[in-house]
């Protein structure tokens, strides 16, 4: 039979348990078992007899010091939880018993353990998962609920009774405080869906529903649960929430309101996010740019509906100023997806908000003006010909211009504003270039855009509630009743031609009137978008006019060149005079000066010095009027040093050469001005000193440089005697305002000379860069 040490040693072994004996005053292990080799991952010979183990193992040695006086003290210390440290690091929570044993004659320490480690952790997991239980309860804007269905209870958080108007205390843990309140109208659906996934016939609960509030009023919520069934199959517990969703399902509404109404337009119209991510466009729009699905539509960026030309323009320089400013227009070029053609649009962009007041998204209204941009092209194309075939010409312009007419007219977009709540759409009807109204069928107006009431001067509460007999003459009223009646009548839309009184006279318009109908079908109200064509017919008979003005302008451009021509070959001979009267007759006294000196040199070094300073000075004299004269022509210095520089050496030697008192002031001029802009500017200001030398007789003359971002302009003010600007006869054979005009004309500037006679003369020019 084994004796009692044998079995204690068999046990000791073979226990699960970590076992440790271990010298009280050395701290030297002198056995351990497999356990606990386990735990702490050692081999036995890094264990037995080795006095460093214990620092090792144990990270706080006075947590250690503590328990041996316990030990010392009590002789046992019983399910003490110690944290202690593995072989390759790791923190382990074990639960100890300690005896003070003797063994060998020696105080010996007697250490069984149990490792809780995983025990720990899922205790911890547990306190933190209660404490975001109790955080989303408290913090979420949902409200939380946890339905004991065995019990027929259920915990509803103080959200869940705060949204529906009630305080903590008013409602009991009862489960039909949640059942009694739904719509009459969704309770069985809502009871059938609960059911379904009790049974799991469905693999998650979410349900949208009426749910009632204190005050009796009702609201849309979303519900999702997660139920836990036992063993036998029965659901014993379900948790879940509930979100509010009643702006998202009056959002719902009113988008299918205006989906109707952007379905009947002839434009194109569509709406994108804040990345430009489409997210709806009009049949009219896709049928446009050849999509056959919104799925196609929205699977698009907004960039890849321009033409590959334009794309770098639009995301580089027009998106951003539509995200900084929040609205824009641009003419460009949109794409045919299948056949790759250019469409020529007017893309108008304005940003569109939410409930909120904030930035959700934005919304185009874009025209096709492919056709008009072809009769542009053939309009430039009829002038570069026109002395050939104006009469051929003019004939596509009417055609074209015909054709142009009958495109507005079937691309008049059919645009309602909803109800005053709906801000986003009614952002997009102000922003309509077309009046827009909407009538009941009585003929009452329900609404009208800002450029309805701007056109007719009229507040929203002057037009609301009014009929046409309210607001228009009698005669005209008539019309558009019976216009609207004809509407109502045939139940489809309508187009007709009508007039108004404007500020400006009588005006011609295109109407193209609608009925509305709600989602059942029925009609309730009619809209009309107008389309001015005053314009266009007045347009017509501009560019009848225009025509005969090019060809007395073709006359006028005749004369200017043999005036021109006339004034070159004058500066020429004035400058060959010149050189022949003044330059030539100077050299040629120089050359007899210093042929005299070659027939009767001086016999002294020092005289003939004093003979050749004449001679020399005299060539000084020469070499600067040569530079004067080279200068006048063209100054070398504006290419070099730039305008302002050249100016201020062209002001100092107009003061030399005339004796005026000449003052330049120079204001927010860019370093780097165009080499053709600078040029000009000199010009004039050369051109006006000059004509303030001649004809002036001024004592002060102010030169002003002036610039900005955009434009920049010279002015040049003397107090002379003036003359009169109307008087034709004063000026009309100078070459210098000709010359003047010629030269910001054809830089896009323009010039203004303001004069009265002994009150002197002002010359303005503007060039834009």
């Amino acid at each position: 039979m084994p004796s009692v040490e044998e079995l204690f040693t068999k046990a000791f072994h073979l226990s699960p348990y970590p076992i440790g004996i271990t010298d009280l005053e050395t701290g030297r292990c002198l056995e351990v078992n497999d356990a606990c080799l386990d735990l702490f991952g050692f081999q036995r010979d890094e264990v037995i007899g080795q006095p460093a183990l214990m620092p090792r193992i144990w990270p706080e040695a006075q947590e250690r010091s503590r328990l041996i006086d316990r030990v010392k003290s009590d002789g046992t210390v019983q399910n003490l939880e110690v944290a202690v440290r593995s072989k390759r690091g790791e923190m382990r929570q074990v639960l100890i018993s300690v005896d003070l044993i003797g063994l060998g004659g020696k105080h010996c320490l007697l250490t069984t353990g149990h490792d809780i480690t995983e025990r720990k952790q899922a205790e911890e997991a547990l306190r933190r998962s209660e404490e975001r239980w109790q955080l989303a309860a408290t913090g979420t804007t949902d409200g939380i609920w946890d339905w004991d269905v065995t019990g027929h209870t259920v915990f509803l958080s103080s959200r869940w009774k705060q949204v529906r108007g009630y305080h903590e205390d008013e409602i009991s843990a009862e489960e039909v405080e949640w059942s009694s309140r739904i719509h009459p109208e969704d309770f069985s659906r809502v009871m059938a869906t609960v059911q379904s996934y009790f049974n799991k016939d469905i693999p998650t609960f979410e349900c949208e529903y009426r749910t009632r509030r204190k005050d009796g009023t009702y609201y849309w919520v979303n519900d999702r649960g997660v139920a836990v069934w036992d063993a036998q199959g029965q659901v014993i517990r379900m948790v879940g929430s509930e979100t509010d969703i009643t702006e998202r399902k009056q959002a719902e509404v009113e988008r299918q309101k205006f989906v109707s109404l952007a379905d009947q337009s002839l434009e194109f119209i569509g709406m994108c996010n804040l990345d430009f991510k489409p997210f709806y466009v009009n049949e009219a729009g896709r049928r446009l740019v050849g999509l056959d699905s919104l799925e196609q539509a929205c699977a698009a960026h907004v960039k890849d509906y321009f033409f590959p030309e334009d794309q770098p323009r639009i995301i580089g320089e027009f998106l951003p100023s539509v995200l900084r400013q929040g609205h824009g227009e641009i003419v460009v070029r949109f794409r045919h997806f299948k056949t790759g053609e250019a469409l020529w649009m007017i893309y108008n962009v304005f940003q569109v908000m939410d409930e909120n007041g904030q930035v959700a998204g934005y919304a185009t209204v874009s025209r096709d003006i492919t056709e008009r941009k072809r009769a542009e092209e053939e309009l430039r194309q009829l002038n570069e010909t026109l002395e050939q075939r104006v009469v051929e010409r003019m004939a596509e312009l009417r055609r074209s211009n015909e054709r142009l007419g009958a495109e507005i007219v079937e691309r008049n977009a059919v645009e309602l504003s909803l109800f005053k709540s709906e801000e986003r759409l009614q952002s997009m009807l102000d922003h309509s270039p077309n009046l827009i109204f909407m009538k009941d069928l009585q003929g009452r107006y329900l609404d009208a855009n800002t450029q309805f009431q701007q056109t007719f001067h009229l507040t929203r509460p002057d037009i609301i509630g009014k009929t046409d007999h309210d607001i228009f003459p009698p005669e005209q009223a008539v019309i558009y009743r019976a216009n609207d009646l004809k509407v109502i009548a045939a139940g489809r839309s309508l187009q007709f031609e009508e007039m108004a009184v404007q500020d400006d006279g009588l005006h011609t318009s295109i109407v193209w009137k609608f009925p509305l109908r709600q989602l059942d079908g029925a009609l309730y109200a009619i809209c009309g978008i107008v389309t001015d064509i005053t314009e266009r017919r007045r347009a017509e008979e501009a560019l009848r006019w225009n025509q005969r003005e090019l060809q007395e302008s073709r006359a006028q451009l005749q004369d200017l060149a043999s005036l021109l021509l006339r004034a070159q070959d004058s500066e020429r001979q004035r400058i060959a005079r010149d050189l022949h009267d003044d330059f030539s007759q100077r050299l040629a006294a120089v050359t007899l000066d210093v042929a005299a000196l070659e027939r009767n040199p001086p016999l002294m070094p020092e005289l003939l010095s004093n003979a050749l300073e004449p001679v020399r000075e005299e060539l000084a004299q020469l070499a600067n009027d040569f530079r004067q004269l080279a200068h006048r022509l063209h100054p070398s210095l504006l290419k070099h040093a730039g305008l302002q520089a050249a100016l201020e050496e062209f002001v100092q030697h107009a003061m030399q050469r005339t004796g005026l008192q000449i003052t330049l002031k120079v204001n927010n001029v860019p370093d780097s001005l165009p080499p053709d802009l600078t040029m000009c500017l000199f010009r004039v200001c050369q051109e006006s000193l000059q004509n303030v030398v001649k004809h002036a007789k001024a004592t002060d003359v102010l030169v002003k440089l002036s610039g900005s971002s955009r434009i920049i302009g010279l002015s040049v003010m003397d107090n002379g005697t003036g003359f009169d600007v109307q008087d034709k006869s004063s000026h009309q054979k100078g070459m210098g305002l000709i010359s003047m005009q010629e030269r910001l004309r054809l830089l896009n500037g323009c010039l203004n000379i303001h004069s009265r006679a002994a009150n002197g003369t002002k010359v303005c020019a503007w060039i834009p860069f």
